[in-house]
Parts: structure tokens; C-alpha cells; sequence
């Protein structure tokens, strides 16, 4: 997704070989990330929107277990209803992605420092 200059990142079960940075996404279990985003919208973006690069983030979306019947995320085996079942729990950080970059309030956790972008 881009928005101006920034783009973000969504990818589900991704493995970023390519982008060392973005590895620790996986530190959260699928609870936590989910009890983060209903308690703290803020603390759970800092904590799963990762910087890649010169602005380019990241986020995993990864909740369920995609190889499950029925539950992949892609391709032509993914239902409208699959895919809403992934992405839904993280629309507030991907509208809050949203909001902050086009207010010009895009802060990231960056080398353990909250800092603008």
C-alpha cells in the first residue's frame, strides 16, 4: 500500500530473507498482537509496523494458521471472507499508517527510539 511517499508493506506468513530488520515481527503471538490493537493502538503500532528501509514498513498479519483448509490468504483459493478474517483485526494500524502519513505524524520504533519519519 503507498501513501505519497511512504509505502506499507502487508504481507501474512512473509519470511523478509532480503530485509534482515524486519525479522523480529514474529516476537508477538496472534493474542498479543490482537490485545494490543483492541488496548493500545499506539503501543501495538510501534510494536508491529517495522521500518524496512527509507520509507518503507512493514506489517505481518499473519493470525491464523494459513494452512489450514480454507484459510489461505491468497490466490485463487481466497474468499472475500478469508481474506476480511486476516486483514480486519489490522485495519486500525493500517488506518492509523494511513492517517499519520497524510497528517505528517509518522512515528516508528527505530533502532529502539520512537522517532518521526
Amino acid at each position: 500500500m503507498t501513501v505519497g511517499k511512504y509505502r506499507l508493506g502487508i504481507g501474512h506468513n512473509a519470511y523478509l530473507h532480503d530485509v534482515p530488520e524486519c525479522w523480529d515481527y514474529r516476537d508477538l503471538t496472534a493474542n498479543e498482537k490482537l490485545r494490543l490493537i483492541q488496548e493500545d493502538i499506539n503501543t501495538a503500532f510501534y510494536s508491529l509496523v517495522k521500518k524496512c528501509g527509507d520509507y518503507t514498513f512493514f506489517i505481518d498479519v499473519e493470525l491464523y494458521d494459513p494452512h489450514t483448509v480454507g484459510n489461505k490468504p491468497s490466490g485463487k483459493e481466497c474468499t472475500p471472507d478469508t481474506l476480511n478474517k486476516h486483514l480486519s483485526p489490522f485495519m486500525p494500524i493500517i488506518q492509523k499508517f494511513m492517517v499519520d502519513v497524510l497528517t505528517d505524524n509518522l512515528y516508528v520504533m527505530e533502532d529502539g527510539e520512537i522517532r518521526k519519519q
